[in-house]
Formats: C-alpha cells, sequence, structure tokens
C-alpha cells in the first residue's frame, strides 16, 4: 500500500534553509513543496491544497507577515507556523496579528519543529472532526425543524367556518411552542396553544409527545366532555412532565358553533383577548386557572376550572405565547395589556384581513422589538355561514399543483350559485396568477407552500394570497408589470377580469387581496 504523505508548503528565500528543512521532512509523514518568496506561495496555494504552512518572516519584496496575512484571507482554515530569530514581544505579537497558528524559532531545530507540525496538525484534525459533527447535528436539526413544521397546523386553514391563521417563528431550529386546530363534529372545534419551558431538542420532543396526547384523547373520546377529556390531558400531561425537568403552559379551548361559546381551560398561559364585531379588545383572564403542567401542584380536575365565553359572530380570538408579550421594545416589555393595545391599534386591519398576525408581527418589527424567545400567535375569526362561506387551501409551489386548487375553486363556486362565467373567469384568475408567483416570484423553486383563503359572499368572489416569494407591487391596468408577467399579458388579464387587486409585503410575505 502507497505510504501517505501530508503535503506541506514551506517558504524561504534562503535555498540552504529551504534542503535542509526538506530533508529532515522526507524522513517523516511530511512531503514538502518549496517556495522561495510570498508572491509563488500565494500562487502555490491557489493551485495546489497543502496541510499547513512553514513560513519564514525575513524575506525580500514581500515579508512572511504580509504573505501569513493574504494567505489566511484566501484560505482562512490552512494553519501557519511562522519561522523567525526574532523572538522579542513585538515581533512574535506581529507574527500572531497576521494570522500565524503558531511559531518555531530560527535556526530549526529538528525535534521542536516535528513537534510543533504534528501538534498544529492534530489541532486540525479535531477542528475538522468537531465541524463535521457540527454539521451533521445541523443537518439532523434541519430536518427535525421541518418535521415539526408539518405537525403544526397550517398557515391558514378553516374549520366549521371559523377562519385560523397562525404565525410560528422558533428562536432556535426546533421549538417548544405548540398549537393545533381539530375539528370534533360540524359544530364543535378544538384548539390551542402552549408554551413547552426552554429550547432546542428535548422541548421539542415533549411537543411531539404533548400533541400526541392531546389529539388522541379528543379524536377517540368525542362523546365526553370538555372536563372529561382535559382532566385525562392534564393528568397524562403532569405525568409525562414528572419524568422531565421541564413545565408548559397550555390554553385549551372549544368552540361550538351552534350555542356561539367557548369553552377554556388556562394552565398557567398568558389569556386569550378577544376583539369583539365592535373592534373593542378585552382580555379573558381565567377566574379558575390551573398551574403550569409539570408543577405538581394541579388537583384533580373538574368542571369549576372551565371558563365559558359568550361568542359573537365577527369575535376575533387571539392567542399567543409569551415571546411576543416578553420581547423588548426600548427596554421594556410589553405584556398583555400592552398586546392588547397594539391590537386595538390595528382595527382596520384586524377588521380587512384574515392575517392581522402577520401585520403584527411586522409592527413589532417596526417598533424595534426584540424576540429572545420562541413566538407563536394564532387569530380565530367566527363568521356567519349565512354571509359568506370561506375555503382555505395550501399549495407546494409546483406548476402542475396549480390546476388542482383552481378546479376545487371552480367547483366551490358553481356549488355556491354563481354562473358558469364567474367561475370560469375565478378559475382563470386563480391558475394565471399563482402560476406568476410560482414561476416570477419563486423562480420555480420547489420546498415552500402557497397558501389560500377564498371568501364566497352572496354577490362577491374574494381570495387573500400567501406566498414567500420576492417583493414586487401591482402596476395601474394596461401597464407593463415591472417583475411578473415580462413575458405574456397573465396579469393584465386579472386585472381586466377583478374588482382590485392589491399587495401587501408583510416581513418576508406578500399578501395578495383580490376582489370578483
Amino acid at each position: 500500500m502507497e505510504e501517505y504523505k501530508v503535503n506541506i508548503l514551506v517558504v524561504d528565500d534562503e535555498e540552504l534553509n529551504l534542503k535542509a528543512i526538506s530533508r529532515t521532512l522526507r524522513k517523516t509523514d511530511y512531503e514538502p513543496d518549496c517556495k522561495m518568496s510570498g508572491g509563488e506561495a500565494l500562487e502555490a496555494v491557489k493551485r495546489q491544497e497543502y496541510e499547513l504552512v512553514l513560513m519564514d518572516v525575513m524575506m525580500p519584496e514581500m515579508d512572511g507577515h504580509e504573505t501569513c496575512r493574504q494567505l489566511k484571507a484566501a484560505k482562512p482554515d490552512l494553519p501557519v507556523i511562522i519561522m523567525t530569530g526574532l523572538l522579542d514581544d513585538e515581533s512574535l505579537k506581529k507574527s500572531f496579528d497576521s494570522g500565524a497558528d503558531d511559531y518555531i524559532r530560527k535556526p530549526v531545530n529538528r525535534i521542536e519543529l516535528i513537534s510543533r507540525m504534528d501538534n498544529i496538525m492534530r489541532l486540525k484534525k479535531a477542528r475538522q472532526e468537531i465541524t463535521g459533527l457540527y454539521d451533521s447535528i445541523m443537518k439532523d436539526l434541519n430536518v427535525a425543524a421541518e418535521i415539526q413544521k408539518r405537525l403544526l397546523p397550517p398557515m391558514i386553514s378553516v374549520e366549521n367556518n371559523i377562519r385560523f391563521f397562525s404565525v410560528y417563528e422558533p428562536c432556535e431550529n426546533v421549538s417548544g411552542d405548540i398549537m393545533d386546530i381539530i375539528k370534533l363534529s360540524p359544530n364543535k372545534t378544538v384548539f390551542y396553544v402552549g408554551d413547552i419551558s426552554g429550547h432546542g431538542v428535548q422541548a421539542a420532543l415533549l411537543m411531539t409527545a404533548v400533541r400526541s396526547i392531546i389529539r388522541y384523547i379528543f379524536e377517540n373520546n368525542q362523546e365526553k366532555t370538555v372536563a372529561d377529556n382535559a382532566g385525562i390531558i392534564i393528568s397524562r400531561l403532569e405525568t409525562l412532565f414528572s419524568t422531565h425537568d421541564k413545565y408548559m403552559t397550555l390554553i385549551i379551548g372549544m368552540i361550538d358553533s351552534e350555542k356561539m361559546t367557548c369553552e377554556l381551560i388556562n394552565a398557567g398561559h398568558p389569556p386569550m383577548i378577544i376583539c369583539g364585531s365592535d373592534l373593542q379588545c378585552r382580555k379573558i383572564p381565567s377566574q379558575k386557572g390551573l398551574d403550569p403542567i409539570g408543577w405538581g401542584m394541579n388537583a384533580e380536575f373538574s368542571d369549576e376550572f372551565i371558563d365559558s365565553v359568550k361568542l359573537s359572530f365577527g369575535d376575533r380570538l387571539f392567542l399567543y405565547t409569551d415571546g411576543i408579550i416578553e420581547c423588548e421594545i426600548n427596554g421594556e416589555m410589553p405584556g398583555v395589556d400592552g398586546l392588547k393595545n397594539m391590537l386595538e391599534s390595528e382595527r382596520e386591519v384586524i377588521s380587512s384581513s384574515p392575517a392581522f398576525p402577520l401585520y403584527l408581527r411586522q409592527k413589532l418589527s417596526a417598533m424595534g422589538g426584540t424576540v429572545d424567545d420562541d413566538l407563536t400567535l394564532m387569530s380565530m375569526t367566527l363568521s356567519n355561514d349565512k354571509d359568506s362561506s370561506y375555503y382555505a387551501f395550501r399549495l407546494p409551489s409546483v406548476l402542475h399543483k396549480v390546476r388542482d386548487i383552481s378546479e376545487q375553486c371552480y367547483k366551490i363556486i358553481i356549488d355556491a350559485g354563481f354562473d358558469v362565467k364567474a367561475a370560469a373567469e375565478a378559475e382563470l384568475v386563480i391558475t394565471e396568477y399563482i402560476n406568476n408567483i410560482i414561476i416570477h416570484g419563486l423562480n420555480q423553486e420547489s420546498g415552500t407552500y402557497i397558501y389560500m383563503q377564498m371568501e364566497v359572499g352572496n354577490n362577491q368572489l374574494k381570495f387573500y394570497v400567501y406566498d414567500f416569494g420576492k417583493k414586487w407591487r401591482v402596476a395601474k391596468k394596461n401597464q407593463n408589470m415591472e417583475v411578473f408577467a415580462t413575458s405574456g399579458r397573465g396579469l393584465e388579464i386579472i386585472q381586466q377580469l377583478t374588482k382590485s387587486m392589491e399587495v401587501k409585503r408583510l416581513g418576508d410575505i406578500n399578501e395578495t387581496t383580490i376582489i370578483m
């Protein structure tokens, strides 16, 4: 088997020094490549890979310090040992300031030279192993983060004509925040938001266990009351967290859209905020709430721990984790009252857009808010199905899936009593617009989703489309678009078929509102 040699670059303007060092290195595992100037050394590293550089300091034209500085700029991970006869503090400082990893005295001692080189190579190998391990861990964490996101409800959804919109931002790759929506019957919808202490993998694993427990109990005990199911859930979660040095806050609710009530169970979580149809906001503090799960202080669960809230059509319910109320704005935390005030200041947005959690997140950023925790927001809007019906779609960013969504919309619109012309125009608008997003906004990059909410009213169709593509604006009718539809007349056709079309940028998301 051929013996492996470590390729070393040796730089010295004295030929005798090069020959002496080369003889020494060739008796070991090192194979020297000798250069007699800084310029030759810089050219050599462009053409060939080296494991280590031995660099003389005193050279004409370009000394070893400047050569080392330029070499480190091009190859920051390539270790350099400076060879110098100048061992005063100032000279050594200059060597290390130029990027050298170590130094050796001249004339070079064979034992010292090999020892320092071996030590540098051990350190380099250790760094490479650590970097490889880190990259592997980060790859696994990125996969875990993607799996965790898929366990969460989609950004926009509709259940029992309740419109849900959520924002989820982990402060690390994976998060301990949790939320879910569970449709139990045509009238009953369960929702919850929770926050597990800490961050990272352990909190994320607990999050998946919590989700599985809650969903399993509600889906397999639909005949039981909220109190019965909540009692089972709290008991099992207390057992789960008793084996870990963690705790969680949790708020669970069930909306009965026939009785127009919401039953709430709060275990140490920030209170729900309701913005009424009059756009006045109020906190729903728990009068009978539980302690956080995992503290071991919760008594046996009963009906008296449930708060019941009367609802009205048009009410907007808002849940969140403490990442938003504990973010720093000018050195202060807004708290629950500050969040309530922010919601009240955005009444126009709350009444007009299903995505007001996105507007709120953008407002926090505009105010200089610094979020150092996982952040989760969930909004729910109660709609009267006698006035309008709502539908939500999540579409992967691939062209061949667009037709499926537009055909579904066509059928829904026809079933709602619109004529064929209106349904066909809506189908064309959806197809053309989403195709434009995928082709021009996302450059046909897969791996992301486009979200859409469709509102079918008595005399009007309204579409809200959310995409993560590049920022753009709507040109006036009959004007060429600067970004989209650079070929063809796709958006010009859309504008001719719609009453209005508006695009807003919310962070890294485009919100498009189309009215027909």
